[in-house]
């Protein structure tokens, strides 16, 4: 489902979360990777002995944390219970059936972006793969979104490798749909003349090639030693602003922790 600003609640058109209902014993578990449902989880007010994704509102009633899950619980749910095909809310239910099964559903097309829900057999939860064209080489990129999978090698490829090279499980799921993303190999926009090409920038240039990332552990210090790509410098430990936020993550996450005036 298309997401939504966690601060106005406004429609995100291009940004999308997956919503998924768990049969319990004890009734029904909902799950979202909306920001929303994972604020919302963590509420002291939270009812965990009943399901944890569900919070008591002022009326004492229970209600479903984020709008995903009470989209999919109220309307829904007993949509497709019912089978009524009355209203334009009812179609657009029961059309969402004919994807049911699919491994791949394009969510998305626009100019320079285009993603994909990939889903596995052996995951409950769909991942998201999106492929979006780089000015820099001209050329669509394909990366997995998937959290672990963008820890490992594999999870980002240029378009022309995507066939040819070893990638995650759910960028091979994807290229066993070449008719979902061949039309974007030979696609090409005109290059912004602002930016500038690297010289060694060829076809066969491989995203998750970039050796920057290798050997940047120091055994003897124990510390890691990535070189920093930001155009801002680190704050510096005496920082008031850096020590203010210390302060008030600490106060949002437990009252109950206490640190020194200096974030110590």
């Amino acid at each position: 489902m298309n997401d939504y600003g966690d601060t106005d609640a406004s429609f995100k058109y291009n940004d999308f979360v997956y919503t998924a209902r768990l049969p319990q014993e004890q009734g029904d578990y909902f799950h979202c990777s909306c920001s929303v449902f994972s604020t919302l989880i963590n509420l002291k007010n939270c009812d965990q002995a009943v399901n944890e994704f569900i919070v008591s509102d002022l009326s004492g009633e229970n209600c479903v944390t984020c709008l995903h899950c009470k989209f999919i619980k109220k309307i829904v749910i007993p949509t497709l219970r019912s089978g009524n095909v009355e209203t334009k809310m009812d179609q657009f239910i029961a059309s969402a059936l004919n994807y049911q099964g699919k491994d791949v559903i394009e969510l998305s097309r626009i100019r320079d972006t285009h993603k994909f829900s990939v889903k596995i057999e052996s995951e409950d939860m769909p991942s998201f793969v999106n492929f979006t064209f780089s000015q820099r080489i001209n050329k669509y990129i394909v990366s997995c979104m998937n959290g672990k999978c963008r820890s490992l090698r594999g999870h980002k490829k240029v378009i022309n490798n995507l066939c040819n090279s070893d990638v995650c499980k759910h960028m091979d799921v994807i290229k066993n749909h070449p008719e979902l993303w061949e039309d974007l190999i030979n696609d090409q926009f005109s290059v912004n003349p602002d930016i500038e090409l690297d010289n060694e920038t060829t076809e066969e240039t491989d995203i998750s090639s970039d050796s920057s990332f290798e050997n940047c552990f120091d055994s003897n210090s124990g510390l890691w030693k990535f070189k920093c790509r930001s155009s801002h410098s680190p704050a510096k430990r005496d920082c008031k602003i850096l020590k203010s936020y210390v302060l008030a993550r600490d106060r949002w996450n437990d009252d109950n922790l206490e640190r020194l005036g200096d974030g110590s």
